[in-house]
């Protein structure tokens, strides 16, 4: 599959390609070639250039919800080019951990106005504690989970409605 993607101002030609595919000039005229191998339904691992990484993607009806080296991105369907990263073109922010986890505290309210990267939920995995921030000035609107909960990548955690949106309400 190929697509093309703005990054740094200048547009770029991205190869996407089933993992072992050899080809003579499959990647020929293409900025980055990227190759795909299935782990899991939803685990990837990803070859670009020299590099490998794995990656958790969690599928929407709007698009995919991938997480890698601890950061969550929204990769819309459709045309491919619009990423969200922690920030949404409208409505509420939904906060989800990047690994299967246990909740181990809920460090907010329904109501409680948050500043951006203020920290919401913790949240532990392998024994490690992951803090879960606010995507951007807020308030928040839901909370779904409770200190104890095993959770999953995509199940949201926290709604916080952008700061704009929350003062016209």
């Amino acid at each position: 599959m190929q697509t093309k993607v703005t990054m740094g101002g200048k547009e770029k030609s991205i190869l996407f390609r089933k993992a072992g595919t050899v080809g003579g000039d499959e990647g020929a005229g293409h900025d980055l070639v990227v190759e795909v191998e299935a782990l899991t339904p939803e685990r990837l691992r990803l070859k670009i250039g020299e590099r490998t990484a794995q990656v958790h993607v969690v599928r929407t009806a709007e698009g995919a919800w991938v997480w890698h080296d601890g950061r969550a991105r929204f990769v819309r369907s459709g045309n491919g080019e619009a990423v969200r990263r922690g920030k949404r073109d409208h409505g509420p922010g939904l906060v989800t951990p990047p690994m299967p986890s246990t909740v181990i505290r809920v460090l907010v309210e329904v109501g409680q106005r948050v500043e951006a990267k203020a920290a919401l939920v913790v949240v532990s995995a392998m024994k490690m504690e992951t803090t879960l921030r606010a995507p951007y000035a807020g308030v928040v609107a839901a909370i779904h989970t409770q200190a104890g909960a095993a959770v999953r990548p995509g199940e949201i955690l926290v709604d916080v409605t952008p700061e704009e949106e929350a003062l016209s309400q």
